[in-house]
């Protein structure tokens, strides 16, 4: 069973953090499949039957509402979720200068949980510096998460809007900041598109997180990736694609 929530761009700069969560009250002891756009999800009964969800968080055309996202309110709903197995998240920042990206989340860090049974996971984050990426990571802890798809989308022009090359490239630190975060990751696809950029930005490839790694795709637009350090070792690495 599919349940989709979705708000429209138009509806998310008004307050709707109150609106009825109607499906919270219903009984769907088959639901395994969840999209939500626009809201962060109550917990409800039956979430803890959900296998995979997909969560759209962006900004809306009104951004006089800041903070519109509770980050402890999102951790809640990732505990009442411990059968998840796979997770989609998209934020979204499209628009804004890089001094004017709005705070999607509150400043109040939400709770860590730890989510046993999730292995695969998609990141698509859209013109975001790390401002709206770290309230997310810091509490989602997987340590059985075998597979990563990570898709950053930016640019480094100072002539057009959305987040600077410097903050893109803060964003892989970021998500693999302890190099024992995902023990058992063993598929890393990593898509980071720039455009309007005057110059290519260098990455720098967290290698020291992916030493079990076996399945590789490294896919860069404008971007040049740094060499592999010689003192890496990726004994596990059967496929590679540049």
């Amino acid at each position: 069973t599919f349940l989709g929530v979705k708000f429209p761009r138009s509806m998310f700069g008004q307050h709707i953090r109150d609106v009825s969560h109607f499906y919270s009250t219903w009984s769907m002891p088959n639901i395994s499949k969840m999209m939500v756009g626009g809201i962060i999800p109550v917990p409800f009964a039956d979430a803890a039957s959900l296998r995979y969800l997909h969560l759209l968080l962006r900004q809306g055309d009104d951004t006089s509402e800041r903070g519109r996202y509770d980050t402890q309110a999102l951790s809640s709903f990732f505990a009442a979720c411990m059968a998840l197995e796979e997770f989609v998240l998209e934020v979204d920042c499209i628009g804004y200068t890089f001094s004017d990206e709005p705070d999607l989340f509150t400043s109040q860090p939400g709770d860590c949980v730890t989510l046993g049974r999730l292995a695969k996971i998609s990141l698509t984050f859209s013109f975001c510096t790390k401002k709206n990426i770290k309230p997310v990571m810091d509490i989602l802890l997987l340590p059985a998460l075998c597979f990563m798809s990570l898709d950053i989308n930016g640019n480094s022009s100072d002539d057009y809007p959305g987040a600077k090359y410097s903050e893109v490239d803060e964003i892989l630190p970021l998500i693999f900041s302890d190099s024992s975060r995902f023990p058992k990751l063993s598929a890393f696809h990593l898509l980071a598109n720039l455009s309007n950029n005057k110059k290519p930005l260098r990455l720098n490839i967290p290698f020291n997180a992916l030493s079990n790694i076996k399945h590789l795709i490294l896919a860069t637009n404008k971007c040049i990736l740094s060499p592999i350090p010689e003192w890496i070792q990726l004994p596990t690495l059967q496929f590679v694609y540049f």
